[in-house]
């Protein structure tokens, strides 16, 4: 019954649907000596398309238009409809691979397969009751490549795809190679291997000269159009197999270097501008800044286990927990009334500013572990340390910058005069 109504359904339907001027000129008669058929579905993004507005073309090494097609008819299938799109693929050489795009008439905009067929004289592949072959479309970023036949020599790259350092495992990925501004090569969405999601790419070239092979990539499943580039290059080395049987890794470098969730940030002061409480910064690479991020509230962090070269200033009403895995900044100010609070040694120079007072006493935390403490004074006579000697005294800290062996669990105690009551 499936059968029947497929027939049925064919025969009924074959007239061709016009929906203006085709994009893709006409193959000329007598250009080649043979021609296969093709009957095919339509899917973009892996979802199947029954519009009128699509037009695909057969290619032979990407740029030798072999045929063109609009769609056909639309056939019902168990009660489905399908678009049927019937292309004539041109040809005089047997075994050559067809590729195929696809002319969007409602966007203006070509997309492209990674599906293919292999010619053959008189072929026919998908003719009903035959299940027609599904091409699947897919968006391009860099929409004007085709191969440069200038070019004499390729080598080939397998390679696994990280952005931040963090592997992806997905098929919405675009990555161009360059020679400058020059493109040499593109490979348009990954293909999953086993748990590897893998892109083969063939970079073309003459060999004649050392070229350094720059990639770029476009993620097309992201929410931004900014185009990241890659820390791995390669020099143009003709016929050259790289990572066939060890992928090399790319990874990709984003401006971004915090985030709070699913949010990103370019800088760590924009994190701490949009933190709200109960939130957690959480740093996603390396970064540096000369400029100190200034902290007016009680915020986490957590450093991942990355390095912050740069400084922290906590303002006074400030309170900075510090959570997660081990991490390193270059130095924590902690101003008068400031805190910060860690659950493991965190590597950085925390620089107390105590404002000294004409009456009373103040405190200074111990350290979490053994160390030497540098005072630094302005003035005269303004930080006394008092010590627990026979005579209970204030001890003056000298003004340059004199050093002092903290205890661990041991409080301190400062003034900024002699016996002072408290």
């Amino acid at each position: 019954m499936k059968r029947k109504s497929f027939l049925t359904a064919f025969f009924m339907m074959l007239c061709p649907l016009m929906f203006g001027q085709y994009h893709w000129p006409k193959v000329e008669d007598g250009q080649y000596s043979g021609n296969m058929q093709l009957y095919a579905f339509v899917s973009i993004e892996n979802v199947e398309q029954v519009r009128e507005d699509l037009e695909i073309a057969a290619f032979y090494n990407g740029t030798e238009l072999r045929g063109r097609a609009k769609s056909a008819a639309l056939v019902k299938i168990e009660g489905v409809d399908h678009r049927l799109f019937i292309l004539t693929i041109h040809g005089s050489k047997e075994g050559q691979q067809i590729t195929f795009k696809l002319y969007d008439h409602s966007a203006q905009k070509e997309l492209v397969s990674k599906d293919f067929v292999t010619w053959t004289n008189g072929g026919l592949i998908g003719k009903p009751p035959a299940t027609p072959k599904m091409l699947d479309f897919y968006n391009v970023y860099w929409e004007n490549y085709e191969q440069n036949y200038d070019y004499n020599q390729q080598m080939t790259v397998t390679a696994k795809i990280h952005i931040d350092g963090v592997e992806q495992k997905r098929t919405n990925l675009e990555i161009a190679a360059f020679y400058q501004d020059e493109l040499r090569g593109r490979s348009v969405r990954p293909v999953q291997d086993g748990e590897d999601y893998l892109v083969d790419m063939f970079i073309y070239g003459n060999g004649y000269e050392t070229e350094p092979i720059k990639f770029r990539l476009y993620d097309h499943g992201g929410d931004s159009d900014d185009v990241l580039i890659s820390e791995y290059t390669v020099d143009f080395v003709g016929d050259a197999i790289i990572g066939l049987d060890e992928p090399v890794v790319m990874n990709f470098l984003t401006p971004y270097i915090a985030k709070i969730g699913e949010t990103k940030y370019e800088t760590l002061q924009e994190a701490v501008d949009a933190y709200n409480e109960g939130d957690i910064i959480t740093m996603i690479k390396n970064a540096q800044c000369e400029t100190a991020v200034t902290i007016d509230e009680n915020l986490t962090i957590d450093f991942a286990g990355l390095t912050y070269d740069g400084a922290l200033n906590l303002n006074a009403t400030a309170t900075l927990n510090v959570v997660g895995d081990a991490g390193e900044v270059t130095s924590i100010v902690l101003n008068e009334g400031a805190q910060v609070y860690h659950s493991y040694a965190l590597a950085t120079t925390i620089v107390r500013n105590v404002e000294g007072t004409t009456s009373g006493w103040g405190t200074l935390s111990a350290p979490t572990k053994e160390a030497i403490v540098a005072f630094s004074t302005e003035g005269t006579h303004d930080f006394y340390q008092y010590v627990e000697d026979q005579d209970f005294e204030w001890d003056y800290i000298k003004v340059t910058n004199n050093t002092y062996k903290m205890e661990v669990g041991r409080g301190y105690l400062y003034a900024n005069q002699k016996d002072v009551v408290a």
